[in-house]
């Protein structure tokens, strides 16, 4: 479903996603884009899974945030 609403909004989603903390760009390019569990990215970042699960939420919140006040 995340996929769908980053592709859907096209390379607009992709450019914020830049723009985020390096922290939260990881994370959802981890989860979102290469399709790895929390589990997974949680190992290879050094960190739990919640903290993860929290980089992406906050993350893709910030991404729909500017899509919907962007012209």
């Amino acid at each position: 479903e995340r996929i769908e609403e980053l592709g859907g909004a096209g390379s607009i989603a992709l450019e914020l996603l830049q723009q985020l903390p390096s922290d939260q760009r990881t994370a959802i390019q981890g989860r979102v884009l290469q399709e790895r569990d929390y589990a997974d990215l949680a190992q290879s970042l050094s960190c739990s899974q919640s903290v993860v699960r929290q980089r992406v939420s906050r993350g893709l919140k910030e991404i729909r945030r500017r899509l919907e006040h962007s012209p």
